[in-house]
């Protein structure tokens, strides 16, 4: 491949001054270190060197050395290491840009993925500190909300590269594979995840700031994109010439020069992409460049899987993002050095899960920016099949004013419908874990969702229940010998659990605290089918009594305060909806519940001083009526936007921070 515009004498000059620190480059900042960031441009460069020296490169190495060859002929890249040699006698393990962890190497030691995973925690931190990488909120994007922060977009200019993920969670029983040596594949992953077909365009672009060609070149822009999934690599693409660009202007892409990406995955993709200042023909490097560093993105996460949890003590979102970090950031530093800095105006890597390729064919996140000499934002087009959100998982969907974004997924698989509340200003919930019973609880806490903790040595066939009352989050549940038992949380430790003497409980119980003299009520099913109630003070559990309606039930039921009374609904027999209440005891009193037909139980939230009711419809979706001033202003009808909300059973509800939350089984 050609070597960009500049003479070799150049460009060792520019790696040279970059390495002794002595750049002239306004943005040379933006490569320093602090010990672990930029370690693939180290490795790159520590390569160069083995290769110059006669070394037998590592498979890292080899594949670093391949992406230096998409801009340098194999003897210029003898020389660089040469410079690179020359720095690090001179300077130690303070040559710039490259980290002590590299420097520090002698030429005999090679740089293998084992190597690279004992510095990615603290790289990951280094690069999740600096303003040009993000971990973005699936839920806020879910709910329509932008991909990119402010400050995000600032930290572009500064930077004019960038790195984004999506959050992540790491699933309860994820472990990373240990790495004996750097070809050892992760033994017994379990079957494949199915395979999926991804499209993706680049649909049009607008201009807030243009770009000022201060060489006096032809001022126009192109893109660039380079794709990968984990099922197969993309195909590279350089758009059309775009001439003249002004502020305010927008453009879209021709129709049939579009498309980025069209093939299967089933994990993911990695998506790189760049605006760049038209001074000479598309560069066919820059695309080979783009395309061997996907790959190398690629042979990362096939080595340890896409699903690297574990190795971070800042969790799974900040590990990614490290990786995805250190693409774009040598992806940058390698054209830069190559030809002139002024060419390229800003470059982003994206990794997406299978989560977030859905969220974007819903047409959720779409519009990127791209703020580097000049400033653009891109609006990115799903045009293929709908990616399938993943299933068997703990799911919901967040209402905020009349709107209802896209369900969010969380990767942790329940045998049971979840229980949530909110305690402390977090949203907490519990679920069951399918294989050894055991009762989970996690919080939305910083931004995300905490690893799964297990509550004591607590196991159920049912789901468990979540209520808040007395400065505490109370828990109850069924047991697997069909007692039921309870605890407490005081928001850092679970209280010890304690048992109800004499109670057998036919399903999952149900706790609400009531607007009367704050008690926390829980009901429960007996044997018999019947419900049956207790309330506790801030001491202690009154007997329970069986309420005096005829209700005979096979579902759990779900009650609310409303209103100054105590609310009970249930689907019964019939598979139609019942309702009692009660001011603050006995006897209970028949209500009016909303129409509509429905196998499972219901579930009941206060939001906006009215009382929602949810419920799984017959065809399979969510559905939901609202109570005000005693009176269901509708019957039951599809909640969500687009298609409806998909959900296996019960679902669960929770007014937390003036947003309601529905979390379910999909």
């Amino acid at each position: 491949m050609g070597a960009g515009d500049a003479t070799p004498e150049v460009r060792l000059e520019r790696l040279r001054a970059s390495l002794t620190g002595t750049s002239k480059n306004p943005r040379a900042a933006r490569w320093s270190t602090q010990g672990h960031a930029n370690v693939l441009v180290g490795a790159a460069l520590h390569a160069a060197d083995r290769l110059r020296q006669g070394q037998t490169l590592t498979e890292l190495e080899r594949r670093l050395v391949n992406v230096l060859g998409a801009v340098l002929p194999e003897q210029e890249i003898r020389a660089w290491g040469g410079v690179y040699r020359e720095a690090v006698q001179s300077l130690g393990s303070q040559v710039a840009v490259v980290p002590a962890v590299i420097s520090q190497l002698p030429v005999t030691t090679g740089f293998q993925l084992s190597n690279l995973k004992e510095v990615l925690p603290a790289l990951a931190r280094e690069h999740a500190a600096r303003p040009n990488t993000a971990v973005v909120s699936r839920e806020s994007v879910a709910a329509g909300g932008p991909a990119d922060s402010d400050a995000f977009v600032r930290g572009l200019s500064e930077y004019g590269f960038g790195a984004t993920v999506f959050d992540r969670f790491r699933p309860a029983s994820a472990s990373a594979a240990e790495a004996g040596g750097e070809e050892q594949q992760a033994q017994d992953a379990g079957p494949a995840a199915a395979s999926f077909r991804v499209k993706l365009e680049l649909e049009n672009f607008r201009c807030i700031r243009a770009v000022g060609d201060q060489w006096g070149g032809k001022d126009e822009i192109y893109w660039s994109c380079s794709t990968g999934s984990d099922k197969q690599a993309g195909t590279g693409f350089i758009s059309q010439e775009f001439g003249a660009m002004k502020a305010g202007q927008s453009r879209a892409f021709d129709t049939s020069r579009r498309t980025v990406f069209d093939g299967q995955a089933s994990e993911g993709l990695m998506l790189a992409v760049s605006v760049w200042e038209a001074d000479q023909s598309p560069p066919q490097w820059a695309k080979a460049l783009m395309e061997l560093l996907v790959g190398l993105s690629d042979y990362m996460f096939s080595n340890w899987g896409w699903m690297l949890a574990g190795m971070l003590p800042g969790g799974y979102s900040e590990m990614v993002l490290g990786i995805a970090a250190e693409i774009a950031t040598m992806f940058a530093w390698v054209v830069v050095h190559a030809r002139n800095d002024d060419d390229l105006s800003c470059t982003r890597v994206f990794l997406l899960d299978q989560y977030d390729l859905a969220l974007l064919s819903y047409g959720k996140g779409t519009d990127w920016h791209f703020n580097g000499l000049g400033h653009h934002v891109l609006k990115v087009k799903y045009s293929g099949n709908p990616v399938p959100f993943p299933t068997g998982q703990l799911q919901y969907a967040v209402r905020t004013g009349n709107t209802w974004s896209a369900p969010v997924t969380l990767p942790w698989e329940s045998m049971t419908p979840p229980a949530v509340n909110t305690y402390n200003n977090h949203l907490y919930v519990l679920y069951v874990r399918p294989g050894d019973k055991a009762v989970m609880w996690t919080r939305h806490e910083n931004g995300t969702w905490r690893t799964p903790e297990r509550i004591g040595n607590d196991v159920s066939f049912y789901a468990p229940s979540v209520g808040v009352a007395h400065g505490k989050l109370y828990y109850a549940v069924t047991g697997t010998n069909d007692g039921l038992y309870w605890r407490t949380f005081n928001g850092t430790s679970w209280s010890g659990i304690s048992r109800f003497d004499g109670y057998t409980s036919a399903k999952s119980p149900t706790l609400a605290i009531s607007e009367y003299r704050g008690d926390l009520w829980l009901t429960h099913i007996g044997p018999d089918g019947r419900p049956w109630i207790n309330y506790r003070n801030a001491n202690n559990w009154s007997p329970s009594y069986a309420e005096n309606s005829a209700w005979v039930v096979d579902r759990p039921v779900a009650m609310a305060p409303h209103q100054g009374r105590m609310w009970r609904l249930a689907s019964g027999t019939d598979q139609t909806l019942h309702a009692t209440t009660s001011e603050g005891g006995a006897p209970w009193k028949t209500a009016s519940a909303p129409g509509g037909v429905t196998r499972h139980g219901p579930a009941l939230a206060i939001h906006d001083n009215k009382m929602w009711i949810f419920v799984r419809g017959t065809d399979g979706k969510l559905y939901s009526a609202i109570n005000y001033n005693e009176r269901w202003e509708t019957p039951l009808q599809r909640a969500g936007d687009g298609t409806g909300i998909d959900l296996r059973d019960e679902p669960s509800a929770i007014s937390h921070q003036g947003r309601l939350y529905v979390m379910y089984r999909r």
